[in-house]
């Protein structure tokens, strides 16, 4: 019996982690976090020294690359920060973009820290950022946040490496989330993998009955955003459909007097 479990399992687990290990050791590895940019959107990010964290004097001034990609998986622009030691950087995103040109209104973007203290290097391991990102909604004084979701993408030198798993069979993410008719959803979902993904957003009722269905074919790097409202039903859940070993989206939810973002 153990074994045709095992043998049953293993067509979900065979080679198919939920993260990739970067073949680099001195990689830098980062989440892959969605920015949206607009006359209603603004989008935040808090940068903190991480690698100062391993120290216990004061070391000499490190920096990050925040680097930006398009909804495409385009690489917009990389910017330079230098960091504070012991202190927590708020950095506004929707500034740095004022740099591009014609980037849109959303896509993603990722941290890498320059320096790895040599505490870390010896244990073969890594410096990871998947800190807390904000956004506000229509100049509202508050913001909503949420924390990386796993390691995504490492950079050695100038190459980027995507390190998010996914398999040969078709997933199903059912949100742990319910929506209701007072509100309007963006439901985005961002490829950590290699290669071109299509996903599949279903919207179903409390029976299980279709709604409706939407499927975008997001690129490497690059974000897939399903829009839902719907004005008869009570409520609704979402179920995400794709080779991704986990395809966890971000649920933004705007009405009239109310904003969030959450992980479903």
């Amino acid at each position: 019996m153990n074994i045709i479990k095992r043998i049953t399992r293993a067509r979900w687990t065979y080679k198919q982690s939920l993260t990739k290990k970067p073949k680099e050791l001195n990689s830098r590895i980062s989440d892959l976090f969605i920015w949206r940019d607009s006359q209603e959107w603004v989008t935040f990010f808090e940068l903190t020294d991480i690698s100062a964290l391993f120290m216990q004097e004061k070391q000499d001034i490190h920096y990050a690359d925040i680097v930006l990609f398009s909804s495409v998986g385009e690489k917009i622009l990389t910017k330079k920060v230098k960091l504070s030691q012991n202190q927590r950087m708020v950095i506004n995103l929707s500034e740095i973009l004022l740099q591009a040109d014609n980037s849109g209104e959303f896509g993603t973007f990722a941290v890498f820290h320059s320096y790895i203290p040599e505490v870390v290097s010896n244990l073969n391991s890594f410096i990871a950022e998947r800190g807390y990102l904000s956004y506000t909604y229509k100049a509202s004084p508050l913001r909503s946040y949420v924390h990386g979701n796993l390691d995504a993408i490492s950079k050695y030198n100038d190459e980027y490496s995507m390190l998010g798993g996914s398999g040969i069979l078709k997933r199903e993410y059912a949100l742990q989330y319910e929506l209701n008719n007072k509100s309007n959803y963006d439901i985005v979902v961002v490829n950590p993998s290699d290669k071109v993904k299509k996903i599949t957003c279903k919207v179903v009722d409390s029976d299980n009955m279709l709604i409706n269905q939407e499927i975008v074919k997001v690129k490497p790097r690059g974000v897939g955003i399903f829009p839902v409202s719907f004005e008869y039903q009570k409520s609704a859940r979402i179920i995400i459909t794709s080779r991704l070993v986990m395809a966890r989206p971000l649920v933004f939810r705007t009405n009239d007097i109310f904003f969030d973002a959450c992980h479903g």
